[in-house]
C-alpha cells in the first residue's frame, strides 16, 4: 500500500480524482487533500507520503513552487493539471506522470503502476547476477558486473553501464544500492560515488585523490575513502 496526498485548488477535481483513485488503484491510500501550494507543503511534512498528485496552476504558488520546498524530495509526483504547457518542465522536475484533466482512468492506473515500480524493493541475485532498476517504464534488467559507476544526486541514483550510451535515473538514493552490489568489485570513493574496480584505469594521488576510469571519466576520491579505496587495490 502506497500512501498518497492530492494538492488541487478545485474541490471538484480533488473528489473526482479521490474517488478514481479509491475505485481503481487499491494500492493507494490517499491520506490526506490540499486545496494550494501552502498547504500542500504543510501537508506532506505531516504526512510524509509517497506520492503526491499535483496540480500545477495554483493561486498563491504553483505545484512546481511547492517543489522547490523540497530539495531532497522523498517522494514521487505525478502532476494532474488543465494544461499540456508544463509538460517538458515536469520531466526536468523527475515527475513519474504527467495526466491531463479529465483524468482518463487507465492513464490513472498506468501512472500509478509506474510509481509502485519505483518502490519495489530491489532485487539482485548472484546467481545471474543481473540487478533489477525500477523505472518509470518499468523494470530495467542490467548486469551487474556491465555497471561502471553510480553517481548520487538528490534522492536520485544513475547508473552508468558499459555499451549504453545514456544513464539510466532511479529514484532510489544510492545507499539503498550499496548492499545489492558485490563488494569485492564495488567501492564507494565518494559520498556522491561507487565504482566498479574492474573499470578503473588509473589512480591520482592528492589528499583524497582522483580516479580514471576505463571511459576517461575523472572522479574524486574523498579524503575520508581515500584509505579504505587503497586498501581494497592492495587485496
Amino acid at each position: 500500500m502506497l500512501t498518497a496526498i492530492i494538492i488541487d485548488d478545485e474541490p471538484l477535481a480533488i473528489d473526482s480524482l479521490h474517488q478514481l483513485v479509491e475505485n481503481y488503484c487499491p494500492d493507494i491510500h490517499v491520506l490526506a487533500t490540499a486545496s494550494s501550494a501552502l498547504n500542500g507543503i504543510k501537508e506532506i511534512n505531516t504526512h510524509l507520503p509517497q506520492l503526491v498528485f499535483l496540480d500545477i496552476d495554483m493561486p498563491g504558488g504553483n505545484g512546481f513552487d511547492l517543489l522547490e520546498a523540497f530539495p531532497k524530495r522523498d517522494f514521487t509526483v505525478i502532476f494532474t493539471t488543465a494544461s499540456s504547457d508544463y509538460a517538458i518542465k515536469a520531466i526536468k522536475a523527475h515527475a513519474a506522470d504527467y495526466l491531463l484533466k479529465p483524468i482518463d482512468i487507465d492513464e490513472l492506473i498506468v501512472a500509478t503502476e509506474k510509481v509502485k515500480l519505483i518502490y519495489q524493493p530491489l532485487t539482485a541475485t548472484s546467481i545471474n547476477n543481473q540487478l533489477a532498476l525500477p523505472s518509470s517504464q518499468g523494470l530495467k534488467i542490467i548486469e551487474i558486473n556491465k555497471i561502471i559507476r553510480l553517481e548520487a544526486n538528490d534522492n536520485y541514483t544513475y547508473f552508468f553501464i558499459d555499451g549504453e550510451k545514456n544513464k539510466i535515473i532511479v529514484s532510489k538514493t544510492m545507499k539503498e544500492f550499496e548492499n545489492n552490489l558485490p563488494a569485492k568489485n564495488f567501492c564507494r570513493i565518494h559520498q556522491s560515488h561507487i565504482i566498479n574496480l574492474n573499470f578503473l584505469d588509473t589512480y591520482i594521488k592528492g589528499r583524497g585523490g582522483q580516479v580514471v576510469l576505463k571511459d576517461g571519466t575523472y572522479l574524486d576520491v574523498s579524503a575520508r575513502k581515500r584509505d579504505d579505496f587503497l586498501a581494497r587495490l592492495n587485496n
